[in-house]
C-alpha cells in the first residue's frame, strides 16, 4: 500500500483542519466517535446507506477516489466495489491511520489533498466517493468542493450531505438542549434544505439518479448517487 503526498494540497491549512493534524486524534478518533450505543449504530445506518448507493452503480466503479478518507472507515467498504481505491485526506496523520487500518493489499493507495484543490486531472476517477464532510462546510466551501469533484471524476459522485426539514431542525433543537442538560456536547452539523441541495447539483453540471436516508426522519444525513451530465 503507497501513502503519497502532494506538497501542494498540504501547504496553508486552514484552521479548520490544524485540529486533524495530530496523530493522537487519528489514532482516537474511530473510537470516541463509535463507541456508544448511538456511536454504532450510526456508523452501522451510514454503512449500509453507503453500501446501498455503490450497488447501485456495482460494475461501473473501476477507480474510485474516496475524499476526505479520514481513518479509512468508508475506504474499506469501496474496495469491496473496487479494486483501484484511492484514499485522499488533508491530514497525513489520518492517511497513516487509514494505511495501517487497511494493511497492505496492494489495492489501495492514500494521497495527501485538499477537497477543494485535489492533485489529479479531470475525469481521474470512475467514482468519487465523499462521506460525513460536506454537513461541516459553509455554501461556498460546500459548493466548490461538490465541483472539484465532479471536475476529478468522469462518472459518478456519491457524496453525503446534511438534509433538513421543519421536523429535523426541530428535532434537531429538542436533542441539543437535551444534550446540554446533562452537560454533553452538541456535534455540529450544517444541513441545508432540499433546495440548496439541488442548487449545489445543478452548479456542479451533475444529476441526482439516487438518494439513500440514512435513517429517514431521524438524521439529517443523506447519501446521494450523482452524475456527470
Amino acid at each position: 500500500m503507497a501513502v503519497l503526498e502532494s506538497n501542494e494540497s498540504v501547504l496553508a491549512l486552514p484552521p479548520v483542519a490544524t485540529r486533524w493534524q495530530s496523530r493522537e486524534v487519528a489514532q482516537t478518533y474511530d473510537r470516541k466517535r463509535f463507541s456508544s450505543f448511538l456511536g454504532r449504530l450510526f456508523n452501522y445506518l451510514s454503512r449500509r446507506a453507503l453500501c446501498r448507493a455503490l450497488t447501485s452503480i456495482q460494475g461501473e466503479l473501476d477507480t474510485v477516489l474516496d475524499l476526505p478518507c479520514g481513518t479509512g472507515r468508508a475506504t474499506e467498504i469501496v474496495r469491496r466495489f473496487s479494486s483501484r481505491v484511492t484514499g485522499a485526506d488533508i491530514s497525513c496523520a489520518m492517511i497513516a491511520e487509514a494505511a495501517r487500518r487497511l494493511g497492505s493489499s496492494g489495492r489501495s493507495c492514500f494521497v495527501s489533498a485538499n477537497v477543494t484543490r485535489q492533485p489529479f486531472p479531470d475525469d481521474a476517477f470512475s467514482c468519487i466517493t465523499s462521506i460525513r464532510f460536506m454537513m461541516h462546510l459553509d455554501d461556498a466551501t460546500r459548493r466548490a468542493a461538490l465541483r472539484e469533484m465532479a471536475r476529478v471524476a468522469s462518472r459518478y459522485v456519491v457524496v453525503e450531505y446534511g438534509y433538513t426539514t421543519a421536523w429535523l431542525r426541530l428535532r434537531r433543537a429538542m436533542k441539543c438542549r437535551m444534550l446540554t442538560l446533562f452537560g454533553k456536547k452538541t456535534s455540529f452539523v450544517r444541513a441545508v434544505p432540499w433546495e440548496s441541495i439541488q442548487a449545489d447539483i445543478d452548479q456542479a453540471d451533475l444529476e441526482l439518479l439516487r438518494a439513500y436516508p440514512t435513517a429517514r426522519g431521524l438524521s439529517e444525513s443523506i447519501m446521494l448517487v450523482l452524475k456527470k451530465r
